[in-house]
């Protein structure tokens, strides 16, 4: 039987700069597999060496470029280390893939111009962080330009905000500059099906979040510090590239003349190609 801990506890308890939407489908999904209500082989559907985090198809070809301008694309939900669930079932889109892209890019001394083409409603933590600290060391030696056309929420946004400038459609919905986790509490559900829990354990903290117990005041307090501190975390990397305001950077997405007036983006662009073809031209 596939393994769905790691799954499970990406998807409850671990923070995420996501649109609570896009967590919510992804829940979802989640659920009608551990269900059944989609039914999952025991074994893989296809050859190791066949599986997407082992597939070349993701590194960049002539399709991909235009002139000396490199496009990378960053489509779905962001996280990290996935697997073929996450990203055949999840349609999510691994870090570690568009981190591959990046130094494939830099390295070429062909390519001037890095656009990273931009469509999520955000992602995990895990690996956003780093992926974002290395698009904004690859802007200080080619040209990086951020695009979007439907939306660039959350991580997403992160990312984006470490380029050298952003454009995107008038349409489109981004920002969302904010962090949660959830930490579900199936206490009162166990009681009702006269279920108790005995647990035995060492270390004050170690059954912290525990989902067949209430949450406890001193354990909410831990998880809001860890939450705070990823959020501060977010707001330094986008304050330090883009002047904006504080109360802009509370959650909320943007769009029409927000996107400029509130400097989320530099400019518009009705498509990415009428954008390469101003920078090609």
């Amino acid at each position: 039987m596939i393994n769905l801990i790691n799954l499970q506890n990406s998807i409850y308890q671990s923070p995420w700069f996501v649109l609570p939407s896009a967590h919510g489908v992804l829940r979802q999904q989640y659920e009608n597999i551990f269900t059944g209500k989609i039914q999952m082989p025991d074994t893989f559907p296809m050859e190791p060496d066949d599986m997407p985090e082992n597939d070349d198809s993701g590194s960049m070809d002539s399709g991909s470029m235009e002139s000396n301008i490199a496009v990378i694309e960053v489509d779905g939900v962001i996280g990290k280390h996935l697997g073929w669930i996450e990203t055949m079932l999840f349609g999510m889109v691994d870090v570690d893939v568009i981190s591959e892209q990046l130094d494939e890019a830099v390295s070429d001394p062909n390519i001037d111009t890095i656009v990273f083409y931009f469509c999520t409603p955000g992602g995990t933590v895990n690996g956003t962080p780093e992926l974002a600290s290395k698009i904004a060391e690859a802007s200080k030696v080619k040209n990086t330009i951020a695009y979007f056309d439907v939306m660039c929420c959350s991580a997403g946004y992160y990312l984006a905000s470490q380029c050298n400038a952003i454009y995107a459609s008038p349409t489109v919905h981004a920002g969302s500059v904010g962090v949660y986790s959830i930490y579900l509490d199936t206490s009162v559900m166990l009681a009702n099906e006269g279920v108790k829990i005995n647990a035995i354990s060492a270390g004050s903290k170690k059954l912290s979040g525990a989902e067949w117990k209430p949450m406890s005041d001193e354990e909410r307090v831990m998880f809001q510090s860890e939450v705070d501190k990823i959020y501060i975390q977010f707001k330094s990397a986008v304050t330090s590239k883009r002047a904006i305001a504080d109360e802009d950077l509370q959650g909320q997405c943007f769009t029409s003349d927000d996107l400029i007036n509130k400097n989320i983006i530099d400019g518009y662009a009705n498509s990415l190609n009428e954008l390469l073809a101003f920078l090609v031209n």
